[in-house]
Protein backbone atom coordinates (compact mmCIF):
# COMPACT_ATOMS: atom_id res chain seq x y z
CA UNK A 1 0.00 0.00 0.00
CA UNK A 2 2.88 2.49 0.71
CA UNK A 3 4.09 2.39 -2.63
CA UNK A 4 0.64 3.26 -4.26
CA UNK A 5 0.53 6.11 -1.71
CA UNK A 6 3.56 7.46 -2.55
CA UNK A 7 3.44 7.31 -6.08
CA UNK A 8 -0.01 9.21 -5.55
CA UNK A 9 2.24 11.77 -3.51
CA UNK A 10 4.63 12.52 -6.26
CA UNK A 11 1.73 14.69 -7.94
CA UNK A 12 -0.57 15.46 -4.79
CA UNK A 13 0.39 14.83 -1.50
CA UNK A 14 -2.89 15.42 -0.12
CA UNK A 15 -4.48 13.44 -2.55
CA UNK A 16 -2.07 10.74 -1.52
CA UNK A 17 -3.18 11.23 2.21
CA UNK A 18 -6.89 10.64 1.53
CA UNK A 19 -6.29 7.81 -0.75
CA UNK A 20 -4.70 6.06 2.06
CA UNK A 21 -7.78 7.32 4.55
CA UNK A 22 -10.55 6.59 2.43
CA UNK A 23 -9.05 3.17 2.22
CA UNK A 24 -8.47 2.47 5.38
CA UNK A 25 -12.01 3.43 6.00
CA UNK A 26 -13.04 0.57 3.45
CA UNK A 27 -10.58 -1.84 4.81
CA UNK A 28 -12.36 -1.69 8.32
CA UNK A 29 -15.40 -2.06 7.14
CA UNK A 30 -14.72 -5.49 5.66
CA UNK A 31 -14.95 -7.00 9.29
CA UNK A 32 -18.40 -6.06 9.70
CA UNK A 33 -19.70 -8.62 7.02
CA UNK A 34 -17.13 -9.58 4.99
CA UNK A 35 -19.15 -12.15 2.98
CA UNK A 36 -20.61 -9.10 1.20
CA UNK A 37 -17.67 -8.82 -0.96
CA UNK A 38 -17.33 -10.96 -4.07
CA UNK A 39 -15.56 -14.00 -4.03
CA UNK A 40 -11.62 -13.82 -5.53
CA UNK A 41 -11.93 -15.06 -9.46
CA UNK A 42 -8.83 -16.70 -9.37
CA UNK A 43 -9.37 -18.59 -5.88
CA UNK A 44 -11.71 -21.79 -5.41
CA UNK A 45 -11.87 -20.82 -1.62
CA UNK A 46 -15.20 -19.21 -0.42
CA UNK A 47 -13.00 -17.55 2.58
CA UNK A 48 -11.39 -15.25 0.02
CA UNK A 49 -12.67 -12.14 -1.46
CA UNK A 50 -12.41 -9.17 -3.11
CA UNK A 51 -13.06 -5.22 -2.05
CA UNK A 52 -12.87 -3.21 -5.20
CA UNK A 53 -11.72 0.48 -4.09
CA UNK A 54 -11.13 2.90 -6.69
CA UNK A 55 -8.91 1.25 -9.77
CA UNK A 56 -7.55 -1.03 -7.54
CA UNK A 57 -8.87 -5.03 -6.08
CA UNK A 58 -7.83 -5.46 -2.38
CA UNK A 59 -7.77 -9.22 -2.22
CA UNK A 60 -8.41 -11.08 1.67
CA UNK A 61 -9.04 -14.28 3.21
CA UNK A 62 -11.50 -14.75 6.17
CA UNK A 63 -10.11 -16.71 8.87
CA UNK A 64 -13.08 -17.91 11.16
CA UNK A 65 -10.82 -19.98 13.09
CA UNK A 66 -9.01 -17.07 14.76
CA UNK A 67 -11.97 -14.44 13.87
CA UNK A 68 -9.44 -11.94 11.44
CA UNK A 69 -9.08 -10.40 8.01
CA UNK A 70 -6.01 -10.95 6.83
CA UNK A 71 -5.50 -8.99 3.26
CA UNK A 72 -3.46 -10.96 1.06
CA UNK A 73 -2.84 -7.91 -1.71
CA UNK A 74 -3.86 -5.10 -3.05
CA UNK A 75 -3.27 -4.88 -7.22
CA UNK A 76 -4.29 -2.04 -10.14
CA UNK A 77 -7.52 -3.61 -11.82
CA UNK A 78 -5.31 -2.87 -14.93
CA UNK A 79 -2.77 -5.64 -14.03
CA UNK A 80 -4.73 -7.54 -12.32
CA UNK A 81 -7.09 -8.10 -15.14
CA UNK A 82 -3.75 -9.13 -17.53
CA UNK A 83 -3.39 -12.23 -15.66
Amino acid sequence: MGDIVDYIALDSVQNALKFYQDLLVDIDKIAGNPHQHRRSLPHQDDAVRELVFKDYIIIFNIRKSSNKIIILGIFSQNLWNKK
